[in-house]
């Protein structure tokens, strides 16, 4: 049985800390979460199947105790070859961790059309045929590290990639529904406008992203 654990690096304790949303994807999972964001760690790893390291308001370049502290977490789960997600922020953080450069550039706020490469053992994009997800980020991985897989990406960077077969991470945001998109993207003055048809195929390929990931 999974045994989830969500590392949450959202400075916002209110209603749109997406580790929350992430939450309520997992709602019939085992997971616990703990806020990193304020130095608040799990002291032992080796118990949970599966890590998701949530996104951030925060640079991975910032001078903060806590994400010093995270690398060195990453390195560990790493290491004891834990399944671990890296969402945005996390997906950088995991990628810095493991030699990449993380670089900054244009800003992608709102919903993204991605590509997905049809690659053999896909498995954290089973399935998922629109590849329309929710970005919020200027930073991204510049270059993919030696043996890595890019599962997706656009013109920009690296949307999805697989560091080997337990470690993975993603630049846009599967967590985020509709509603939460709404309110990050008024103060940008962009709208979305989806049917309900196309909401209700956004809702199932973004929670199929955590539930493949809890196959790998």
């Amino acid at each position: 049985m999974e045994n989830i654990l969500i590392l949450d690096c959202d400075l916002d304790r209110g209603r749109d800390n997406t580790a929350k949303a992430i939450e309520d994807i997992l709602k019939d999972k085992n997971f616990t979460r703990f806020r990193v964001c304020e130095n608040i760690f799990p002291k032992n790893i080796s118990q949970f199947t599966h890590i998701i390291i949530t996104g951030s308001d925060a640079d991975v370049y910032d001078d903060r105790k806590w994400i010093r502290k995270l690398e060195k977490l990453i390195k560990q789960i790493h290491n004891e070859r834990i399944r671990i997600l890296g969402i945005c922020f996390g997906h950088q953080l995991i990628a810095k961790v493991l030699g990449c450069s993380i670089v900054k550039g244009e800003k992608e706020v709102g919903i993204y059309k991605l590509k997905k490469h049809h690659i053999n053992n896909n498995i954290l994009l089973k399935n998922i045929s629109e590849m329309t997800f929710f970005e919020y980020h200027s930073w991204y991985i510049k270059d993919a590290p030696e043996g890595a897989r890019i599962l997706a990406s656009n013109k920009l960077c690296i949307q999805a990639i697989e560091f080997d077969d337990h470690t993975c991470g993603v630049q846009f945001h599967p967590e985020v529904n509709i509603s939460l998109a709404t309110r990050f993207l008024k103060p940008e003055g962009k709208k979305i406008k989806f049917n309900k048809y196309q909401e209700m195929h956004y809702d199932l390929e973004r929670k199929n992203i955590f539930n493949n990931f809890i196959e790998i």
